[in-house]
């Protein structure tokens, strides 16, 4: 049994009762410690809050958490998928003069923030140009104008994606530069400098988003990778002494953080066995943490002999079980009429192969990828269908392991949603009632019905 739940506090305390309670009344023993798998999501988003809270653009996770108001947001954004981005894209580019009264009415009130504008961080006042171009149509026809003198060459129709700061700065730049009571936003060459390292440090937390956003594919055997790729990511630009001396200290901060969390994601046996039981992970990830360790001249990890002695113990428990149920399932099976000496050589010889194999099969999967491949990346669940009956153990272990959520990003805001038909005025409907209503919405959205 295992809890995915976010890091916050309460969640200690929920754990810990829960553990006594299933002690005392079901006797079932329930190790908090060892069960319960941290929300990569919520790390996430705790990590980049910390590397951001060292250029002062958000408040100390420790003190003011910013994962609470964001899980009504799904886990990964995607500029494609953004419907207000693509509206603002489709606007079409202007004929003929711009009107430039809207702006004309602020040039006072500019003027009067100018200190206060030109004291702000690279980040803000960029942040603050963006909200500036984007705030009225006149803004946006002026900027596209600007944009499209300034990459005459480009054929997207739509003209230049406003989204790709660091690509259109010469376009942000004149935009900027071309009202004089915004010239107090101007970025100077560090600031851009500063900003695009800044955008590369925060890259690869949009991959690890991505891939545990993925709903056709399990989540948790991808948990210890994606640590994995965010730790190696911020020691190395905690490292890099090309960088800014803020970047490197912002990278340092991040990486502690992240270090609250990974230890125990690493001790986790449901993220271990998980990854284990992924075709395109298994074993190989493990002996490449442990490369990487020992390419770094630090302390042997031995993080595959770990992973192996918990899979091995994992395994033979399931084995139990099965060899139970089959010895179980032979007993109550129907005689078979009598057979002559050489049928009862013959079954018996065949009965020892067969034992024999079934005494490897633990063997037999450490060797699955050499002798089936390793199957799509993103499709493990494809892979146990086809080989899943060469491995009757083993692949009872995935159905059960890799059934198990990475993130409770996901069923946080379903939860939210039934709040929209289970109110305190319709406290009694019944837990059936409210899960058909849930998923005929889902499945309404999702297009499953023609209406």
């Amino acid at each position: 049994m295992t809890l995915t739940l976010d890091g916050a506090s309460v969640n200690d305390t929920l754990c810990a009762g829960l553990a006594r309670i299933l002690a005392e009344k079901f006797d079932i023993q329930f190790g908090p410690a060892n069960s319960r798998i941290f929300c990569l999501a919520h790390v996430v988003n705790l990590v980049v809050q910390k590397i951001l809270n060292v250029f002062n653009e958000a408040d100390d996770p420790d003190l003011e958490d910013y994962h609470n108001h964001s899980k009504s947001f799904p886990v990964h954004y995607n500029a494609e998928d953004d419907p207000s981005l693509t509206e603002l894209e489709a606007e079409p580019a202007p004929d003929g003069p711009v009107d430039t009264a809207e702006e004309d009415a602020d040039v006072d009130m500019m003027n009067e923030m100018a200190d206060e504008l030109r004291a702000l961080s690279a980040l803000r006042r960029l942040r603050f140009v963006c909200i500036k171009i984007c705030s009225s149509p006149q803004r946006r026809a002026r900027f596209r104008v600007i944009a499209q003198t300034k990459y005459p060459t480009t054929k997207n129709s739509k003209g230049v994606r406003l989204a790709l700061l660091m690509v259109i700065r010469d376009a942000i730049d004149a935009w900027v530069f071309d009202r004089r009571e915004l010239r107090s936003l101007m970025l100077n060459n560090a600031d851009w400098d500063l900003l695009e390292a800044l955008g590369n440090l925060l890259k690869p937390f949009t991959s690890v988003t991505l891939q545990m956003s993925k709903r056709s594919t399990p989540t948790l055997p991808w948990v210890l990778p994606m640590y994995d790729i965010m730790s190696s990511h911020l020691e190395d630009a905690r490292d890099n002494s090309s960088y800014p001396e803020v970047l490197r200290t912002a990278a340092d901060a991040g990486l502690t953080k992240l270090n609250e969390y990974y230890p125990k994601a690493q001790e986790n046996q449901f993220n271990v066995i998980a990854t284990l039981l992924h075709p395109s992970l298994a074993a190989g990830f493990f002996a490449s943490v442990d490369a990487q360790h020992k390419a770094k001249g630090r302390p042997a990890s031995n993080m595959l002999e770990k992973a192996t002695i918990l899979f091995t113990h994992a395994f033979e428990s399931y084995k139990r079980e099965y060899d139970n149920e089959k010895a179980h399932s032979a007993q109550t099976a129907v005689l078979p009429p009598a057979i002559n000496p050489t049928s009862i050589t013959m079954a018996a010889s065949s009965n020892a192969r067969s034992s024999q194999r079934s005494k490897n099969k633990l063997e037999d999967f450490w060797h699955a990828v050499e002798d089936y491949g390793a199957g799509e990346e993103q499709s493990p669940l494809t892979w146990w269908k086809d080989h899943g009956s060469n491995f009757p153990v083993a692949s009872r272990m995935a159905r059960d392991f890799l059934a198990i959520p990475g993130t409770s990003v996901s069923v946080e805001r379903l939860f939210s949603q039934a709040r929209n038909v289970c109110r305190d005025t319709r406290s009694s409907l019944k837990a059936a009632t409210i899960k058909e209503a849930m998923l005929t919405k889902l499945w309404i959205k999702a297009g499953y019905f023609d209406l």
